[in-house]
């Protein structure tokens, strides 16, 4: 299955992606659409907090965002993400 790509007007959504399973050149793809276009949506990825740490790892750096103060649906995944070390 080949990947697809289509510009909207709030970013890029790329289909048929597996971020558990990503080549180097689906990587790469994924960093110049942030790049280029500020936002990449990639639907429907059933993801663990541990894959979503190693695709994190892959297409950049993790970083605190110390303004997350209010406590959300998503909260576990980011105290996870803060403790864990960066090298």
């Amino acid at each position: 299955m080949s990947t697809l790509a289509r510009k909207t007007e709030l970013g890029f959504i790329l289909r048929n992606l597996d971020v558990n399973n990503l080549t180097n050149q689906q990587v790469k793809l994924i960093k110049e659409s942030v790049l280029r276009y500020g936002l990449v949506v990639l639907p429907k990825q059933p993801i663990t907090p541990e894959a979503l740490e190693a695709f994190t790892k892959k297409v950049g750096n993790i970083v605190k965002l110390s303004f997350l103060k209010s406590k959300t649906i998503y909260q576990n995944q980011i105290d996870r993400l803060n403790n864990t070390r960066v090298n």
